[in-house]
């Protein structure tokens, strides 16, 4: 993977419920005002590749992975040749009736649609589908779908399923809201220190446990 230097986040995974604003990323939502994780690992990663990041947060709260993989061309007008792209959905998706297998495909279709869109160009890491504490653990066959469709494409992984897990493994509630379902000031840290860590696998030979590099665009 090349230096970090633009990282177009396209990601966004909605609470459970039919309210059409809610999402995990999207910074108009009330919960990611304050603090927004997409925001964090920006100077972490400036520090570790004495690179200036640039973050582009296209969020919308309410989409489906399926709808919003058509709004690629609006966010690559703004940075046509990103170096890493992420991809963050579920919880509108399991609410529209997604299931595993389903989603799988849909990930993977996804990161097919990335490479084509930027020629190759840029690295993809899926960002697993995040758990909450109003609804622990019913949704992870859409984590696991994630896994699988980063190992079927070649693409980097960032779990953040199985950080939320260990780190809510006594008590969840502190790392969500009181909705118990949006990110606390602590939950957007846990899927900041994910991603970076995915990144610096790739980084580190010794120490990679997922793949970042990409197979030829489809």
């Amino acid at each position: 993977m090349r230096r970090a230097r633009s990282l177009p986040v396209t990601s966004t995974a909605s609470r459970s419920g039919t309210a059409p604003r809610d999402s995990l990323t999207d910074k108009q939502h009330w919960a990611n005002r304050e603090v927004c994780w997409v925001d964090l690992p920006r100077q972490g990663l400036k520090d570790a590749y004495r690179s200036d990041v640039t973050i582009v947060n296209p969020a919308i709260g309410g989409t489906q992975l399926r709808q919003n993989v058509i709004l690629i061309p609006r966010w690559l007008a703004t940075v046509p040749e990103p170096d890493l792209v992420t991809i963050f959905f579920g919880g509108n998706d399991w609410d529209s009736g997604m299931r595993g297998a389903e989603f799988r495909r849909t990930c993977t279709d996804a990161v097919n649609r990335v490479r084509r869109a930027t020629r190759g160009k840029a690295d993809v890491l899926l960002i697993t589908t995040n758990p909450s504490a109003a609804r622990w653990g019913a949704i992870e066959e859409l984590a696991e779908a994630c896994r699988d469709a980063a190992k079927d494409r070649r693409a980097g992984l960032a779990d953040t399923d199985r950080a939320f897990v260990a780190a809510g493994r006594d008590n969840p509630n502190p790392l969500f809201v009181h909705d118990r379902v949006h990110l606390s000031k602590a939950g957007h840290a846990i899927v900041a220190e994910t991603v970076i860590k995915a990144i610096e696998q790739e980084q580190n030979p010794k120490e990679k446990e997922t793949v970042f590099k990409r197979s030829a665009a489809p």
